[in-house]
């Protein structure tokens, strides 16, 4: 069976690479046949998310299966592997032990919905999602000056993530068992005090 590897690398010492390195060598050892991100490019550590999951995606989709890393639910990356995975009707297998546990959706939406949404949406705000787009005074600024222009009246940051909790609250109040609209209500909620603190910072005005 040709297994892909998925699992988080942001945020890691040496981008998590020696988890994927040690698991591909243990099911290999095991008779699989193993696509490891970590092995791709070289090893290459200084690679654009953009590229990666152009380069990774396909990979998914030619494997027979997934097997993923602990840690992967917090993993932007390695979240849209398995959803494509699972769109595709691929089986998905966790690592325990260094054996295979395959993983049925139910077991993966109870697994991710174990944890509390605040605590899911923390470790994606000051993770993947600030790597990727800065933090969130710099992030939604950029946001506020074209909806400024937009709408012809001043708009700052701390607004566009205020708006952007109200989707997520409206989202919510069509479907209030929406478990990804209460991660991004948080986090919305989240980035709205980092971009406050981030400017009475600046403003001299911290306490």
């Amino acid at each position: 069976m040709k297994l892909y590897l998925a699992g988080p690398m942001s945020g890691h010492d040496d981008m998590n690479f020696p988890a994927f390195n040690h698991a591909a060598g243990v099911l290999r050892d095991q008779g699989y046949e193993v696509i490891n991100p970590a092995e791709l490019d070289d090893g290459n550590m200084n690679l654009s998310r953009a590229y990666c999951m152009s380069r990774d995606l396909p990979e998914v989709l030619n494997a027979e299966a997934l097997a993923v890393l602990a840690g992967w639910e917090h993993s932007i990356g390695a979240r849209l592997e398995v959803a494509a995975a699972r769109v595709c009707d691929k089986p998905i297998f966790a690592i325990i032990e260094d054996r295979l546990c395959e993983m049925h959706n139910g077991e993966m939406e109870s697994k991710l919905q174990r944890r509390s949404p605040v605590r899911i949406a923390y470790d994606l705000v000051h993770g993947d999602r600030q790597k990727a787009y800065g933090h969130p005074l710099d992030d939604f600024s950029r946001t506020a000056a074209m909806w400024t222009a937009y709408l012809g009246h001043h708009i700052h940051a701390e607004q566009v993530a205020a708006c952007m909790m109200l989707v997520k609250i409206s989202r919510l109040a069509h479907d209030a068992d929406s478990f990804d609209s209460i991660i991004d209500a948080a986090g919305y909620a989240e980035t709205y005090w980092m971009a406050r603190k981030k400017r009475k910072a600046a403003e001299g005005g911290a306490r």
